[in-house]
């Protein structure tokens, strides 16, 4: 049986410290994914409407309900929004088979739609167009999601302390989460701080790749893998550790069963 330790969000729910990742993963590659993921003990499970893979994932969700014996409560399930706040929700819900989420993210503080006849791609920003829409309004839709009972908890990704101050200036739902990129090289201290001192969890991304293709992933860096040795670890596990030391939540991903297993594991003592 899964044991996850949790930690507490402003909006009286609990949240898994470790998490699985869904980005990057291709339709055909998600589900066998999320199922190893569920069946070695992931709870969390992060997914966003501009993956791609939703609905894989959701039958993967299914699927793993039924074979582990699991309710819907046992797992702690977060989608992200990034153009029309109701419709968007709506739809991650029809597409995971769902009929609330336990955590909603404002994607990014800009608001933006695929260019017709390209497939979003976080890397190219010639894949999408840019609208006008203030943080606040977005803000006050996401409000009325919880009010609905289609979402749990709200919360933001990407989000500086200035846009964060935005949101928290017309809230009457704080932020229960900021999902950022955070890992050795990048400590991201003072957002951090500050989003601790306003009872905001944050959660992190990255820990152990690279936000950019161009970059070395992190579990290359020589220290890494000198730490790693000396522990008898994996260069992931040490930057998990790293992260949830840290008091964060983190996300982790993995490709072969056996990496999936022992990302998890870190979470474990």
């Amino acid at each position: 049986m899964s044991c996850v330790p949790s930690i507490a969000l402003n909006s009286g729910f609990n949240i898994p410290a470790i998490g699985f990742g869904t980005f990057g993963f291709s339709r055909n590659d998600v589900g066998e994914a999320v199922q190893c993921a569920i069946e070695v003990g992931f709870r969390h499970i992060d997914c966003a409407m501009s993956y791609n893979n939703e609905e894989e994932v959701g039958a993967a969700i299914s699927k793993s309900l039924s074979s582990q014996c699991l309710a819907r409560e046992d797992l702690f399930i977060t989608s992200k929004v990034c153009n029309y706040v109701r419709s968007a929700c709506e739809l991650s819900l029809k597409h995971l088979g769902l009929n609330y989420l336990d955590l909603y993210l404002i994607h990014f503080p800009a608001a933006f739609h695929e260019k017709p006849g390209k497939n979003y791609d976080v890397c190219d920003p010639c894949t999408v167009e840019y609208e006008c829409q203030s943080l606040e309004e977005t803000w006050k839709a996401m409000e009325c999601l919880v009010a609905e009972g289609l979402v749990k908890s709200i919360g933001v990704s990407n989000f500086n302390t200035k846009q964060l101050d935005r949101i928290i200036s017309v809230a009457s739902i704080m932020p229960a989460v900021n999902q950022i990129e955070v890992s050795v090289d990048l400590l991201n201290t003072k957002l951090i701080e500050y989003c601790h001192s306003k009872g905001i969890q944050v959660e992190a991304f990255v820990c152990c790749g690279a936000c950019r293709k161009t970059m070395t992933p992190r579990l290359e860096e020589p220290f890494v893998k000198e730490i790693a040795a000396a522990h008898n670890k994996t260069a992931a596990q040490v930057l998990l550790r790293h992260a949830l030391q840290r008091g964060l939540v983190v996300l982790s991903r993995g490709v072969t069963p056996a990496a999936i297993k022992s990302n998890f594991d870190v979470s474990q003592g």
